[in-house]
C-alpha cells in the first residue's frame, strides 16, 4: 500500500574505465546499503565507457568489475540492472545480450528505447533482450539523427515495445524518463553533450540558480516523471 520504491536509478558503470574502481565499488556499496533503508531490491547500473570501438580489448575488464558490483549486491538481497548506453559496453541488443546471458541470475536489465536508436539499433530489434528486462524507460528518439522526442515522436515503436512488455510474466516496472529538460548537470552525465543540443526543440531550461545533482552526487532514488501536455 502506498508509494514504494522501486529502484535506486544510480549511475555507477557510467563512468570511464580508467577509473579508479576501488572507489566506485566502495560507493557502489554504500549505495546497496541504503537500499535496506527505502526496502527496494533493484539498483540500475551501467558497463562503462572507453574508447570507441575498443569493446573488444575491455570486455574483460568490463566484465569483472560489473561481476563485483552484481556478486556484492546479490549476496544482499539486491540485484543489478545494466541499462542500454551510448558509449558504454553495453550499447547495442547483442552486447547487452552478451552480459545478460554471461551473469544469468545476477543481472538483469533496463531497456531504453532512445538510447538504442543513438547506437543505430532499432528498439524492435533489441526485444531478444526482452526476457532480462525488468523495467525500461518511456522514452523515444529519431533514428535520422538521434535527438531525443516526447515518446510516441520518435521511431522507437515505443506503443509496439509497452504492448509486449505488458504481455511478460512477473512484476515489471516503467520509468518516465523523457529527457525534456535541460538542466544543470546535464552534461556531466553524458559523455558528450550531443543529447543535449539534439533535444533543443522539445527542451525546457531550467532557471538559473536551481540546481539538481550531477554524476558526482550521491545516486537518487529512481523517479518518475510526468509530460505536460499543455
Amino acid at each position: 500500500e502506498g508509494m514504494q520504491v522501486s529502484a535506486i536509478g544510480s549511475p555507477y558503470g557510467k563512468m570511464n574505465i580508467a577509473d579508479d574502481f576501488g572507489r566506485i565499488l566502495a560507493a557502489f556499496q554504500n549505495t546497496v546499503e541504503s537500499q535496506k533503508i527505502l526496502g527496494c531490491h533493484l539498483i540500475r547500473m551501467f558497463s562503462f565507457y572507453f574508447d570507441e570501438g575498443k569493446h573488444e580489448a575491455y570486455r574483460d575488464e568490463v566484465f569483472s568489475r560489473v561481476g563485483r558490483m552484481a556478486d556484492y549486491a546479490l549476496a544482499h538481497n539486491v540485484l543489478c540492472c545494466h541499462e542500454n548506453e551510448k558509449g558504454i559496453y553495453g550499447d547495442t541488443a547483442e552486447r547487452c545480450l552478451d552480459l545478460y546471458q554471461h551473469f544469468e541470475g545476477r543481472l538483469a536489465g533496463v531497456f531504453d528505447p532512445a538510447n538504442f536508436i543513438q547506437c543505430g539499433v532499432h528498439p524492435l530489434e533489441a526485444m531478444k533482450c526482452l526476457a532480462y528486462i525488468l523495467y525500461m524507460h518511456v522514452k523515444d528518439a529519431k533514428m535520422a539523427d538521434g535527438s531525443v522526442t516526447p515518446a510516441g515522436a520518435g521511431d522507437g515503436q515505443v506503443g509496439e515495445i509497452l504492448r509486449r512488455f505488458q504481455k511478460m510474466d512477473g512484476k515489471r516496472f516503467l520509468s518516465l524518463e523523457p529527457h525534456l529538460k535541460v538542466f544543470a548537470g546535464l552534461s556531466a552525465l553524458e559523455k558528450d553533450d550531443e543529447t543535449a543540443q539534439k533535444m533543443e526543440q522539445y527542451a525546457t531550461h531550467q532557471p538559473r540558480g536551481v540546481r539538481r545533482g550531477g554524476a558526482g552526487d550521491a545516486p537518487a532514488a529512481q523517479r518518475t516523471e510526468c509530460l505536460n501536455d499543455e
